[in-house]
């Protein structure tokens, strides 16, 4: 039983925590005139704690920069930047572009997904509210694409398999060869909203069908 609860989160935990913090920057920025005792001045050091905790236990820092959606406004960026504690700021430029570029400073088709955000208790905000806010279609002149438009990239069979035909075990490959599959590379980590959705990490390869 110590085992179990001693168990570190699994990496979509650790991705799910931190995508809510960089939601939590962009509603700060949003709501920041709106906000009163404490500012949103005074509340962004306190979301730098739990950050902070998340880093350090995740082990490397190669999995907070990946995490690129929700992408950060240039209103949020700024705020940061003109609010942050010397030592925050250390911390947040080394979490590199994903975080310190908004999103209008991105090419369009390099844009993260839609983040809609759910909880664990099954609630989920309306999805209008994020089709429409600022760190989604910042620097867009077109609607944004579909989530899953955006998370697979072209990939070419034979960058990864090589040019020979894929057999099965009996040597039949079922009249499918290599370069009749089709395949795509993850562009970003999704976590999987329902049971319909597949949660997939920055950089797996699937064949689509």
């Amino acid at each position: 039983m110590l085992t179990l609860r001693a168990k570190p989160p699994s990496e979509a935990e650790f991705i799910d925590s931190l995508q809510k913090l960089k939601l939590a920057f962009n509603l700060l920025a949003k709501l920041k005139k709106h906000i009163q005792n404490p500012s949103a001045s005074e509340l962004v050091h306190f979301l730098f704690g739990p950050l902070e905790l998340v880093l350090q236990s995740c082990g490397s820092p190669e999995l907070p920069r990946s995490v690129v959606s929700p992408h950060l406004s240039r209103d949020a960026v700024d705020f940061l930047r003109g609010h942050l504690s010397p030592k925050e700021m250390t911390i947040f430029e080394l979490l590199g572009d994903g975080w310190t570029r908004p999103r209008a400073d991105w090419p369009r088709d390099q844009c993260a997904p839609i983040y809609f955000p759910k909880f664990r208790s099954g609630w989920e905000p309306p999805a209008e509210l994020f089709r429409t806010s600022p760190w989604e279609t910042e620097g867009s002149a077109e609607p944004p694409r579909s989530p899953i438009s955006n998370l697979l990239s072209p990939y070419k069979s034979d960058e990864i398999f090589g040019t020979q035909p894929l057999n099965s075990s009996n040597g039949s490959n079922n009249g499918l060869t290599s370069s009749s599959r089709k395949y795509a590379k993850i562009r970003y980590h999704f976590v999987a909203r329902n049971a319909n959705e597949l949660s997939v990490l920055q950089d797996e390869v699937l064949e689509v069908r």
